[in-house]
C-alpha cells in the first residue's frame, strides 16, 4: 500500500537542526515503501536550490497554520498528517499543540501522527506552569497515533490512560551516514590538529544541556599534555532563539582554553562522519543524562569511535548500549570521573577497540529501513481504521 503524507515540521534542510536533518531522512526512507512526503515547514527553509517535496512554508506558527493545513490538505490530497514535534522548532508557540484539535476530531479530513522529539513544554507567559502542562497534552489528545524515541518518554506518555492505546516506540537512527575509507591524518590536519596527538571530539551544537563546561574542566589538567579538542559543528540550530546568550560564552571560554581547540562548524553529513571516524575519543557529557532521543550520540556510537557520556536519567535507558562494553558512562557533571575515564582510555586502545566495535554492533538495529518500516506500519493501520 503506497500513500501521500503531509509532515509538518518547524525545521527542514537547509535550516540547521536535528528535526530537519530527520525529517529528511524519514521522508527519503519512506519512498522505496512507496510513500510520498509532502513538507510543511518553515520559509526560512526556501533556498535558491528549491524541493519539490516542500508544498507549504509559513512564517510564523501562529494561529494561521489551521488555515494553511487545510488548504494544503485541499490542493495536494495527502492521507495523513505526521507532525515532528519539538517545542523549539515551532518558536515555543502553542498554535501547533492545538493544530489537530482544530482540525476536528470525528471528521477532520485525514488521520495525524505526532512524534515527539521531546516533552518540553511550550511558553506562554510567566507563571503558567498547568495550562502549558495541558497545552502539550492537546497535541496528544488530538493525535491519532503518537510516536516516542526513547523509553522515558514512552513510559511517561503511556502513564497516561488516554493516550496509552496510541503510544508506539520508534528509535532514532543517525542522520549521519557511514564512514567508509578514512584517511585520519588528513582529516586532522585539515581541521588544524596534529595528528600525532590524542584527539577527543565533541559533536553536536552548543547548547547548555551539553556539557562542553564539564568536558574542558576535565581536559584542562596536568595530566592531559597533548591532548586535542575537535567540536564537530559547534554552532546553533536555525530555530534556537534560547541558547544564544550560552553560546557567545562558551565561545569565548572555548578560545581561552589551555588545551588546543578546533570547531569546525557546520559540515556536510560525509564530513561530519569522516571527522567522527578520525578522532580518538568521543566525548558528550550530556548535562540531563544521556538518551536515546539524541542523534548526535547515535551517530557518535555508529562511527567506530569508542564514546564516553553520562548516565541516563532514571527511568530512561540505553539499551541496547551495555556499560563497560559498549558505551562508557560516567555521573551527570561529575568532571572528576569524566576526566578519569578518559584518560584511562586514552592508556588503554585495546579497550577502546572493544567498546567501539560493541557500538557497532549494538547501532544495527537503528536502521532507516527498520524505521520506516514501522512508520508505515502505523500508516496503515490508520488509514485502514
Amino acid at each position: 500500500m503506497s500513500g501521500r503524507v503531509l509532515m509538518i515540521t518547524g525545521e527542514f534542510p537547509p535550516m540547521h537542526g536535528g528535526i530537519a536533518d530527520y525529517t529528511d531522512q524519514l521522508a527519503r526512507s519512506l519512498e522505496p515503501h512507496g510513500w510520498e512526503s509532502l513538507i510543511m515547514t518553515s520559509s526560512k527553509a526556501l533556498s535558491d536550490d528549491g524541493d519539490d517535496r516542500i508544498v507549504q512554508t509559513v512564517n510564523r506558527w501562529d494561529g494561521r497554520i489551521v488555515e494553511a493545513v487545510r488548504t494544503t490538505i485541499e490542493q495536494h490530497r495527502p492521507d495523513l498528517i505526521h507532525i515532528q514535534y519539538q517545542t523549539g522548532a515551532f518558536e515555543m508557540r502553542p498554535s501547533i499543540n492545538f493544530l489537530p484539535l482544530r482540525l476536528g476530531i470525528r471528521q477532520r479530513p485525514v488521520p495525524v501522527v505526532t512524534t515527539y522529539h521531546d516533552l518540553l513544554r511550550p511558553y506562554l507567559f510567566p507563571k503558567a506552569g498547568r495550562l502549558r502542562r495541558w497545552t502539550n497534552r492537546a497535541l496528544a489528545f488530538g493525535s491519532d497515533a503518537i510516536i516516542l524515541t526513547n523509553e522515558r518518554d514512552f513510559r511517561q506518555v503511556r502513564s497516561y490512560r488516554w493516550f496509552r492505546d496510541r503510544a508506539r516506540r520508534i528509535p532514532l537512527s543517525s542522520n549521519i551516514p557511514p564512514a567508509h575509507g578514512v584517511d585520519r591524518d588528513a582529516v586532522l590536519a585539515r581541521n588544524g590538529l596534529d595528528p600525532s596527538g590524542f584527539v577527543v571530539g565533541f559533536f553536536g551544537f552548543l547548547t547548555s544541556d551539553k556539557g562542553i563546561d564539564d568536558l574542558l574542566e576535565a581536559l584542562e589538567r596536568p595530566d592531559m599534555e597533548g591532548v586535542e579538542l575537535l567540536i564537530i559543528s559547534g554552532d546553533l540550530a536555525t530555530t534556537d532563539t534560547t541558547n544564544r546568550r550560552y553560546y557567545e560564552r562558551i565561545r569565548k571560554r572555548l578560545e581561552q582554553a589551555s588545551i588546543p581547540v578546533t570547531i569546525t562548524g557546520y559540515l556536510p553529513p560525509e564530513q561530519v562522519a569522516d571527522a567522527l571516524a578520525a578522532v580518538d575519543l568521543i566525548a558528550m557529557p550530556f548535562r540531563g543524562g544521556a538518551s536515546l532521543r539524541s542523534g548526535t550520540l547515535l551517530a557518535a556510537l555508529q562511527s567506530g569511535t569508542p564514546v564516553v557520556t553520562t548516565d541516563p536519567r532514571a527511568g530512561d535507558s540505553l539499551a541496547p548500549f551495555a556499560p563497560g562494553e559498549s558505551i562508557w558512562l560516567v555521573p551527570v557533571s561529575e568532571t572528576d570521573f569524566l576526566h578519569e575515564a578518559i584518560h584511562l582510555l586514552r592508556l588503554e586502545p585495546s579497550l577502546r577497540e572493544r567498546l567501539s566495535q560493541a557500538a557497532m554492533q549494538a547501532s544495527q538495529q537503528f536502521t532507516w529501513p527498520a524505521i520506516a518500516e514501522k512508520h508505515v506500519q502505523i500508516y496503515q493501520h490508520l488509514i485502514a481504521q
